[in-house]
This record gives C-alpha cells, sequence and structure tokens, in this order.
C-alpha cells in the first residue's frame, strides 16, 4: 500500500521531502530532530575552522601554486580581470591551458584585497564551508537525518583521508572536490524532487567544474541529469498514485519553471567569462581543452579507470586510507592506494547500483533511488574522464585522483541505502513500526557519535602539525623569507615593469615555491613585477619577461634579503625572451 510505503521511509529517514508529506491525504511528518542536523555541520566543518586558525597563527603565506591562485585573484578587481581559470597543463597544441573557468578567483577576489596576506588562505576556507553546509542542507532536504549525515561523512572522509584537502584548502583541486560533493548532494536533492535544490546544483557543479578539467564531465553531467531524473522519478509516482495525480504540482514540490529558470540564468552568470574569453580568444581556452582532450595520442585507459573505481567502491576502500602528506615514498603510495582495485570491481560497481536503481524505482522509493541513480550517472563519467586523461598526463593522477574520493564514498553510501531500503521491503511485513523506528533512532545516534569522534580526531591530530610543508608549499622558510625579500624589492624597484631574479645558495633561492611566492607580495603592492620564462611558464605565462627589462635581483641566502637593480644597458648577454 502507498501509504505503508511512505510510513517507512518516515521511519528509516529516507523520505524524499517536507513538501511530498504536505500532500493531502498523506500522513504529516513528525519532528525531525534538529540536533543531527547542527551535529552534521559542526563535524563536517570543525577541522577547517581549526586548520584556518592554527595556519593563520603560524605565519601562513601564500606560495607556489597558492600563490598563483592569490595573484589571479587580486587581478579580478584590476583594469584586466581574469577570464581564465588557474594554469593546468600545455596542451601540446602550442598553447598553455588553464581550468575551465575562474569562479574560485572571482569568489577570491573580495578576501585577497582585504587581506592581501593571508586572505587566500581564510577566504579559501569560507569558500570551502560554504560547499560543506551546501551538501548538508541538500542531503537533509533529499534523505532527512540519513541524508544529512551522509552528506557530512562525505565531506569529513574527504577532508580526514585526502590528507592534503584539509592542509593545503587554497589549491583549485581540493576545491574542486568539495564543490563536487555539493553537486553530488544537490543532484540528489533536484533527482529526489526537490526542485529549489536545482539553482544550487548549478553553483556547486560549476564552481567544481572550473576547479579543474577533471572535474568537468561529472559535476555538469549529474547536474543536467538531475532535472530529468526528476521527471521521470515524478512521472513514475503520479502514474501509479491517484491522489498525487490529481495535484501534480503540489505533489512535486511546486511547478519546476521557476527554479530551472532560475538556474539557467545563474549557470550563464557563471560561466560568462569562459565564454567571452572563448569568443575573444585565439583559440579560446575552453575550445584549447576540447581539442586537447579529443587529439590523437594514447589514453590512460577504461582498465585502469575501473581499477580507480573498484579501489573507491570495494573494501579495503581507498578513501578509508590516510594518505601521507610528505616523504619519498608519498607518491607511489598515493597512487597504489588509489588505483589497487581490480577492473572487474568498478564493473561489479556499476551492475549493482544500476540493479539497486531499477529496484527502488519499482518499489516507489524516490529518493533512494534518486541517490543510486546519480551515483550511476558519477561513476560513469567519472571512468570516462580517467580513461580519456592523456597517458603523457599520468603524473597528474596522483592528485587527481582526488576525483573518486566523492565519487566512490557517494557510490558505497548509495549501494548501502539500496541495500536497506531493498531488505525493508521484503521484511517490512515482519518488522513492527516501533521496532523499525527505534532501530533507526539507534542508528542515527551511533553514526552521529562516530562523526563526532572522527571529526575530533582529525582536527587534533591535524593542527599539532601545522606549520607543515603543505600548509605553506614549501615550508615556512619560504613564507617568512617572500615577506623580507618583497620588502628589499620595494625598496629599489623601478617604476615601471621589472624582472624578478633570486640567486644565493639555498635551494629556495632556485624554488618554484619563492617565486610566485615574492611575485604575489609585490603584485599586491602595486608593483608590475615579472617572472624569468622558465618559472613564468608554470605558473602564468602572461606574468614573464618580455624584451629588455630592469632585472631586481635578490639575494635570499641570508635572513635579510637584499636587493639589487640591473638595468638593461648593464646586462648585454639578457637577450629578448621569445
Amino acid at each position: 500500500m502507498p501509504t505503508a510505503l511512505r510510513l517507512d521511509d518516515v521511519a528509516d529517514g529516507m523520505a524524499a521531502g517536507p513538501d511530498d508529506l504536505a500532500t493531502p491525504g498523506w500522513p504529516s511528518r513528525r519532528p525531525r530532530p534538529q540536533l543531527v542536523r547542527i551535529v552534521c555541520h559542526l563535524t563536517a566543518e570543525l577541522p577547517l575552522i581549526v586548520l584556518c586558525i592554527r595556519s593563520m597563527a603560524t605565519g601562513w603565506r601564500a606560495t607556489s601554486d597558492d600563490a598563483v591562485v592569490a595573484w589571479r585573484a587580486w587581478d579580478v578587481l584590476s583594469a584586466h580581470p581574469t577570464l581564465l581559470g588557474a594554469p593546468t597543463h600545455t596542451t601540446g597544441l602550442g598553447h598553455q591551458a588553464f581550468a575551465p573557468g575562474p569562479a574560485l578567483s572571482w569568489l577570491l577576489a573580495v578576501p585577497v584585497h582585504i587581506d592581501p596576506s593571508q586572505g587566500t588562505l581564510w577566504g579559501s576556507t569560507v569558500i570551502a564551508l560554504a560547499a560543506i553546509a551546501l551538501a548538508v542542507e541538500a542531503g537533509w532536504a533529499a534523505g532527512s537525518t540519513w541524508g544529512a549525515l551522509g552528506a557530512a561523512a562525505v565531506a569529513l572522509t574527504l577532508v580526514t583521508t585526502e590528507t592534503a584537502v584539509l592542509m593545503n584548502l587554497p589549491w583549485t583541486p581540493w576545491q574542486g572536490a568539495l564543490w563536487l560533493v555539493a553537486a553530488l548532494a544537490c543532484a540528489w536533492a533536484t533527482g529526489a524532487g526537490r526542485w529549489r535544490w536545482w539553482p544550487g546544483c548549478v553553483v556547486a557543479a560549476s564552481i567544481s567544474a572550473q576547479a579543474h578539467v577533471v572535474f568537468a564531465l561529472t559535476a555538469v553531467g549529474v547536474c543536467a541529469l538531475s532535472p530529468m531524473l526528476a521527471l521521470v522519478m515524478r512521472s513514475r509516482q503520479m502514474r501509479s498514485d491517484p491522489v498525487r495525480r490529481s495535484e501534480p504540482h503540489q505533489a512535486a514540490g511546486g511547478r519546476p519553471t521557476k527554479p530551472v529558470v532560475v538556474g539557467l540564468v545563474v549557470g550563464l552568470l557563471l560561466w560568462l567569462p569562459s565564454l567571452i574569453n572563448g569568443f575573444s580568444g585565439h583559440p579560446g581556452n575552453l575550445t584549447l581543452l576540447w581539442r586537447s582532450s579529443t587529439a590523437a595520442g594514447s589514453r590512460i585507459g577504461y582498465a585502469h579507470a575501473l581499477q580507480g573505481l573498484g579501489a573507491a567502491s570495494w573494501p579495503p576502500y581507498s578513501w578509508a586510507h590516510r594518505l601521507p602528506t610528505t616523504g619519498s615514498g608519498a607518491f607511489l603510495s598515493i597512487f597504489g592506494t588509489t588505483f589497487h582495485g581490480a577492473p572487474w570491481h568498478g564493473i561489479a560497481t556499476l551492475v549493482v547500483l544500476v540493479v539497486l536503481g531499477l529496484w527502488c524505482s519499482a518499489i516507489h522509493r524516490p529518493a533512494v533511488a534518486a541517490l543510486l541513480w546519480v551515483s550511476v550517472a558519477a561513476t560513469v563519467m567519472t571512468v570516462i574522464t580517467i580513461a580519456q586523461t592523456p597517458s603523457n598526463d599520468a603524473f597528474e593522477l596522483v592528485y587527481l585522483g582526488v576525483l573518486y574520493w566523492p565519487v566512490g564514498t557517494a557510490a558505497t553510501g548509495a549501494a548501502v541505502a539500496g541495500i536497506v531500503v531493498v531488505a525493508r521491503s521484503a521484511l517490512g511485513p515482519r518488522m513492527g513500526g516501533s521496532t523499525s523506528r527505534k532501530l533507526n533512532s539507534i542508528m542515527v545516534a551511533l553514526c552521529a557519535v562516530g562523526l563526532v569522534g572522527l571529526s575530533v580526531g582529525v582536527t587534533v591530530v591535524d593542527a599539532g602539525s601545522v606549520p607543515n610543508s603543505l600548509s605553506v608549499q614549501g615550508g615556512p622558510d619560504v613564507g617568512a623569507l617572500s615577506d623580507r625579500a618583497a620588502t628589499a624589492v620595494v625598496d629599489v624597484a623601478p617604476h615601471r615593469p621589472f624582472e624578478l631574479e633570486l640567486t644565493g645558495t639555498s635551494s629556495v633561492a632556485i624554488s618554484s615555491a619563492a617565486y610566485p611566492a615574492i611575485a604575489y607580495q609585490l603584485i599586491a603592492r602595486g608593483l608590475p613585477v615579472r617572472l624569468p620564462l622558465a618559472f613564468a611558464v608554470g605558473a602564468d605565462a602572461s606574468r614573464s619577461a618580455h624584451g629588455y627589462l630592469p632585472v631586481v635581483t635578490v639575494d635570499i641566502g641570508s635572513r635579510l634579503p637584499s636587493a639589487r637593480v640591473f638595468r638593461p644597458e648593464h646586462v648585454p648577454t639578457r637577450t629578448p625572451q621569445p
């Protein structure tokens, strides 16, 4: 009976949402435990807040890639705002490529201008907290207490075991992973019939896709799928239920027209900088990324991609291992953990998700069915993304494997939810409603306590390890030296573009972490600095030195860096760079 099924949904916390239960003829919702909702927010967000405060207290400075992120955010409020995402790699087509869009740079623009020294850190933390909060609220809307617990668990697992995510939030791939969690949760809520969550899904998917191209297909794909999934689910429900057929819009949580229009407008605004670059560039960045993805050449392949999916969705789960942050063995350890599965494990995961999705759809469990189908879409698109990655980019898989973390945990959670619902539908007549509700309450309490313990544990452990090489990308020495070196340059720098050159006996002098760190500090002080081509290409070629420029040489081999200016006529061996 439909009524009995809906009561089951309420009992196990997997109700489709408040609007469904407000439909005339259906039982009203019992008050939901708001305490669980608050606990989900606190447990998932606490480590980020504490680590941010701890890093700021130790004198955090943007260095290496973080400094590149900072200066691109600084440029947003300049006369020539950036229309591109973070530099990613050379396409092999004669041009440098960038991430699909500048959303993160635009979001960071105000924090870096308010606080040039540490705005990159706390601004990135605020952005990450917004992603987690959005994921928890979307999970709550889609699946009540269990939905919120699941979203919090996925986010907390990501920052706990992918240690670099928590230690270095400004880096765009880590932001992309967190916003992918939010996109999956919002897609689930939309697919379950909560149309008002689709604009949030558009925002989350756009930020994730623009953070790094590796997230683009999965994030945009689940975002586009979720409205179609909602229509299919609602159509099946109305065909099987005369009450809902008589009130279609109320049963569907209102008319979908307004949320769809709002989502499309928001999406257009978020992608407008990329579209402007596409029409004005020769070629545009999105065109370059497309050509690179379709160019001839060897690829990682589907066998390897399915290995990664199998590792993330079958025990021992890759996301259950805390990855190392430093050390000579970190590379092989991360790579081995991420891709230790077997291809048939990945195939079996897809089969199980599809079978459970069909089953839950047939027995009219829209919330769980929507979660399963979103997971199916995410896993398929993730496999395609990794399989089509050029083999010469295999090194990047060490950190791009983070894509498997949110997708793998979501797939695992969806499979568990599907199995529970299928088992309940079979055992329902044998299990009294009171017994079921008591068991559900006990399980919710245990999961909430587990999340609290994990959150507090990782916060205590990681707060004690700051600062480290990841928290400042090159160590505290680089962060401190960048302050002193920038001050020395300001005293002698000419009032026109100049090239920065670092010298000294220390390895810091030729470090790829030091050049961007000092350059950003100078940019924030209004100086038109340029970098040697060798260091600019890996960061942003537009900041490279061209032609005969004054050269400011900084000796950073001592605790008090000194700077000297060499005019072009005094360096006859320097030639214009291409």
